[in-house]
């Protein structure tokens, strides 16, 4: 039962263009899971691609820690897939808190080390 309307589509910023730009730089690949308030440390050479991710504004916080590193307090849709970002970056990224989310990503990490056990 698909039908073109004629009302036109709603553009403001306070509209749906908006809150898809949120949705996108919280959640990765689509998948979503629970909306949490994390924090991450990064190395500065990563700074691109956590722009590239979290964007400038939309709630995204940086800020400098020490010489080699920055910290982003974003909100993120916490699910595998964001497990799976972080861990592309190897050593040059960590999760810092909430606590629970910092258990989940270690939990994580040893399922997959189990793995290969």
């Amino acid at each position: 039962d698909i039908q073109i309307l004629e009302e036109r589509r709603n553009t403001s910023k306070s509209g749906a263009v908006m809150h898809m730009k949120s949705y996108i730089h919280r959640t990765f690949f689509m998948f979503s899971g629970k909306r949490t308030k994390v924090e991450m440390r990064f190395d500065n050479s990563l700074l691109d691609a956590v722009i590239d991710k979290f964007g400038v504004g939309f709630g995204a916080e940086y800020q400098q820690d020490g010489e080699n590193h920055f910290i982003v307090s974003a909100e993120v849709e916490v699910s595998d897939q964001f497990f799976a970002w972080m861990c592309g970056f190897g050593t040059k990224a960590k999760i810092i808190s909430p606590d629970k989310v910092v258990k989940q990503y270690t939990q994580h990490l040893s399922n997959i080390q189990n793995e290969y056990k």
